[in-house]
This record gives structure tokens, sequence and C-alpha cells, in this order.
């Protein structure tokens, strides 16, 4: 009963945070869209594996690559204010109060054998996708260094005021 409330309420916020994407227009919201998005990743991996260690890591890869790219962007676009309105807001409680009573009636869909889950999870980092790993991290590396040259040869942002 409790694992089954857990995976809805991890699917809900997954669900809701997805569709938040499409009302944040400004980068930091975004980022911070992405950030609340990787808790909920990663919390959710470590409670379906015995491995509380996967999750950190998926957790810490995923943030340092997505984040990487956001600070480039932000770097480069205008300094412009947050603006909240009602609708967004009310729209959003819709969606979670929706998305919830949707998997609370889908039991079969919640049932997520972790047997199953563990072995998915395991094949993304299998002998046959090691080099795509080990290129996408590199290709991670060589972003993040030219970043920050990038920044440090024009000491501030990359565009000119």
């Amino acid at each position: 009963m409790l694992t089954k409330l857990m995976n809805s309420l991890f699917l809900t916020l997954i669900l809701t945070s997805m569709m938040m994407y499409f009302f944040s227009f400004h980068p930091i919201m975004i980022g911070s869209m992405v950030i609340f998005q990787a808790i909920i990743l990663s919390s959710f991996i470590s409670s379906k594996t015995f491995f509380s260690w996967f999750g950190f890591f998926i957790f810490i890869i995923y943030l340092g690559g997505i984040l990487m790219l956001f600070s480039y962007i932000i770097s480069l676009i205008n300094s412009k204010s947050i603006i909240f309105s009602s609708n967004k807001v009310l729209i959003s409680t819709f969606l979670i109060s929706f998305s919830f009573n949707m998997f609370k009636e889908k039991k079969s869909f919640l049932e997520i054998s972790s047997s199953k889950f563990t072995k998915l999870i395991m094949s993304m980092f299998s002998l046959s996708s090691m080099k795509l790993s080990i290129y996408l991290m590199i290709f991670l590396l060589l972003i993040l260094i030219m970043v920050v040259y990038m920044t440090e040869n024009s000491k501030g942002n990359m565009r000119k005021l």
C-alpha cells in the first residue's frame, strides 16, 4: 500500500514538473525545474534499487550536464525579472490534482517489479553501451572546459553590453 502511494507520488511529481516546463520561460525557472526533476528522479531510483549510491550518481551526472548548459544560456540572455501569474499557479495546481487522481485510479500502471526495474537500469551501463557513456562523459567534460575558458577570457558575461 505504501509503495503504491510512493510510486503515485513520484510519478505525479515527475509528470507535473514536466508539464511545468511549458509554463516557464525564464532560464532560472527552467533551471530550478531541472534541479527539482533531478532530485525526484534520483530519489525514485534510490527507492527502487538496493543501491542508494546509484541514484546519487545519476543525480550528479544529470545535474552537472544540464546545469552546465543552463549556465551558458543564462550568461547569453538579457537579465529580466521572473513574473508569476495567478493563472499559471492555478493551472499547475489543477495539473497536480488531476495527475495524482489519474495515477491513483490505475493501480496496474503503478506496479513495477523491483527486479525488472533494477535490470533495466543496470542495462544502461552494460558493456555494449559503455562506449556511448564514455563518449558522452568526454563530450560533457569538453563543453565544461570550453565554457570556463570562454567566461575566463572575458571576465564576465559572454555577450557585450
